[in-house]
């Protein structure tokens, strides 16, 4: 049998405030003796507060909400799973919204959150105007990781980032050092530090810059598979390949494993991310590491020490190792 509020106010002899004030931890000025009969009759009858009825009452509740691009992709999960360490130790749960790179999505999402009333949000999202405009209006406590908006720098948020162009920038320098000429890029857009990076060093290096040796997609395995068929076609004397993310660079090299291009006598590849299945490719990939998981538990916890203790947002560096393997 389980009691509602109303019942268990009833068998203590107590009004209902006095439960709920019990019941949620706000009971400093109510008697050890009625305090220990409320929680004694509450356990006795297994009694659970309405997360609901709570929620609209303290128009909040004790969740928050993960807004991720891929949740098949290994590298969110490994952020969702960093956020979910986090939230365990503060007893809250977690609402994940996956949003498939979609800005209508990623807005849905954050409107959807808000209306679920949760704490905080820890977001990787697209820079896009119209997600600009939708965050303004957001006074949800919120941190940006791994993706970080030019525009966020004007809100009162959290950010958790990585020096993307730097990454960039760095390891496309790493085929220029390989004697590569011809260093196409497989990624996601051109307002982006990756393709930023990648086009600085290219232009940086003296080598010539052609906006054909670039192809745009997804984040994704079949990008890397046709993007690389594509440059391929039109491009014969590429010697290397730049991927977004390892997952493009997986699809770039069984494109060449299947067209008998050897990697990396004929054409390098590298990739970003390092997820598990990077060093079990054939051969073995070079990538850059990113922890991940940490980056989840530090934004979560930026967003709880806002939610608990209203301690100011940070913006917070993270580094990476550049793994060097077989692919380049």
């Amino acid at each position: 049998m389980s009691l509602s509020i109303k019942e268990l106010s009833e068998k203590a002899g107590v009004s209902k405030s006095t439960v709920s004030k019990v019941m949620t931890g706000k009971d400093q000025h109510i008697s050890a003796k009625t305090r220990e009969k409320i929680l004694r009759i509450a356990q006795e009858f297994h009694y659970q507060a309405n997360p609901v009825a709570k929620s609209l009452k303290l128009k909040t509740s004790e969740t928050i909400g993960l807004i991720i691009p891929d949740i098949s992709n290994p590298f969110f999960a490994q952020i969702s799973k960093g956020v979910h360490e986090i939230a365990r130790l503060y007893n809250y749960g977690v609402f994940i919204c996956n949003t498939d790179n979609e800005t209508d999505e990623e807005i849905r999402s954050i409107q959807m959150l808000k209306a679920h009333m949760v704490s905080g949000i820890v977001m990787v999202v697209n820079e896009t105007e119209a997600l600009k405009k939708e965050t303004q209006q957001l006074f949800i406590p919120h941190v940006y990781v791994d993706r970080i908006p030019r525009w966020s720098i004007e809100q009162d948020c959290g950010a958790v980032y990585l020096d993307i162009f730097r990454a960039f920038y760095d390891i496309t320098k790493r085929f220029v050092e390989k004697k590569c000429t011809h260093i196409g890029f497989i990624g996601v857009g051109k307002d982006n530090e990756r393709y930023n990076g990648y086009r600085q060093a290219i232009i940086g290096s003296k080598l010539k810059w052609d906006d054909r040796y670039c192809y745009e997609g997804k984040y994704d395995a079949e990008t890397g598979y046709k993007g690389c068929e594509a440059l391929l076609q039109t491009n014969e004397i590429i010697d290397g390949f730049v991927c977004a993310n390892d997952l493009i660079a997986i699809g770039a090299m069984h494109c060449l494993m299947d067209k008998k291009i050897k990697v990396p006598q004929d054409i390098k590849v590298t990739g970003f991310d390092d997820i598990s299945l990077a060093e079990y490719t054939e051969p073995a990939l070079t990538t850059y590491k990113q922890n991940a998981v940490d980056e989840g538990r530090i934004a979560a916890t930026m967003v709880f020490e806002k939610i608990l203790n209203n301690k100011e947002f940070e913006r917070i560096e993270v580094s990476a190792e550049l793994k060097i393997r077989e692919s380049l």
